[in-house]
């Protein structure tokens, strides 16, 4: 159906404007949280860079975030770093370094419609590692979220074929357009050879 094919909407960068919704739709906002190849030298030394993804409670993959509550409409970025907060127990994001990728429309199989903004966020290396040690210490933690995990990336080592552990993950289970929200970072961060998937 309409509903379920995947929309385009312009929409704010950044806090201080109305996001963009369909009437009667729940507006949900996550995030991709990255490290770029700058930010490691040094440390793990990835020619790509290093994304997050968590495990959710009923066995999916997914980003961090979640629904925009009553008052949040006019600044989702703020409703972002709240959910980041409760769900891997990291207060350090700066709404303003989240950058808008997608808006896109969602129908669940009970027929519930749902505006989704997915959003990047650049961290550094030591920020990084910071969630992956505390989110064990999350206020949702094991409630709703398990862990984080690293999403493999192109740039496996030499003896192992180039695409095929990001492949391999690619055939997890992941919650509502997370997949399509993944493939849409790695493309945005440039850490994706598409022939390699196919």
């Amino acid at each position: 159906t309409e509903n379920d094919q995947r929309q385009q909407a312009a929409a704010p960068t950044c806090g201080g404007e109305r996001v963009h919704k369909r009437t009667g739709d729940r507006v949900g906002a996550h995030v991709a949280i990255y490290c770029s190849p700058q930010q490691q030298q040094g440390c793990c030394g990835s020619a790509c860079p290093v994304l997050l993804m968590m495990l959710r409670f009923d066995g999916l993959f997914g980003f961090p975030g979640g629904f925009v509550e009553a008052g949040e409409e006019d600044n989702v970025p703020e409703a972002v770093k709240r959910e980041v907060q409760e769900e891997l127990g990291w207060d350090g994001m700066d709404p303003r370094k989240l950058e808008m990728l997608d808006t896109a429309s969602h129908t669940n199989e009970h027929g519930e419609t749902f505006t989704l903004h997915f959003y990047c966020y650049p961290a550094t290396y030591e920020e990084l590692r910071c969630i992956e040690a505390n989110c064990h210490k999350a206020m949702h933690f094991p409630e709703e979220v398990l862990g984080v995990v690293r999403v493999p990336g192109m740039d496996t080592p030499s003896w192992w074929p180039r695409g095929k552990a990001l492949r391999s993950f690619l055939t997890q289970r992941f919650v509502a357009n997370s997949c399509d929200q993944l493939l849409l970072a790695l493309r945005h961060l440039h850490c994706i050879d598409d022939s390699v998937l196919q």
